[in-house]
Order: C-alpha cells, then structure tokens, then sequence
C-alpha cells in the first residue's frame, strides 16, 4: 500500500494535470476530493507538531488549487522516503575485478 507521501504526490500530479488544461476547469470529483481529505489527515496525524500542516484545511470541495496547495504542504511536511543503497556483488579478485 503506499504511503501518505506517494498518495499526496499522485493527488498533486492529477491537480497539476488539471490546472495545466486550458479553458473552463472541470469540477473535482468526490474520490479526489475525499482522498486528498484523507491523506491530508494521515499526514496530520503523523506529524502533529507540524503547526502550519495543522492549520492546513480542505474546506471547498470545488477548488483545485485548494487541493493542490494542501498536498504541496503534506509533502513538504513529511521526511523523504529513506531509499536503500543498491550495490552489486562485491569483488574479492582484484586483479579481473569479478
């Protein structure tokens, strides 16, 4: 299952794809709208000391930019995945180096 990181980055690619659109915007649907609400949530409750993701609310649920801008702050809110170091098989020749 990913995590809140991933969610919040995937919500906030769908509302840049939607912004970078010309012309009238579409209404956000209800999945948006309620899975950026959750996500917001999940990021609150990780982080609760957090005060400006604390005072980050989802009120409208018409408002792209709304959803955009409370994702841009779950991200930056939450530490960086910690990526594991990819190394291949050590060499014990050192002269062929395999």
């Amino acid at each position: 299952m990913p995590d809140v990181r991933e969610q919040a980055a995937d919500i906030l690619n769908t509302c840049e794809a939607v912004l970078a659109r010309a012309g009238k915007l579409p209404d956000v649907d209800r999945t948006t709208f309620f899975s950026a609400q959750n996500v917001l949530g999940n990021a609150q409750a990780q982080n609760p000391h957090d005060k400006m993701l604390a005072k980050t609310k989802l009120d409208d649920p018409w408002s792209w930019t709304s959803i955009q801008t409370a994702m841009k702050v779950v991200l930056q809110s939450l530490p960086a995945r910690k990526t594991a170091a990819v190394s291949g098989p050590r060499s014990s020749n050192p002269v062929t180096g395999y």
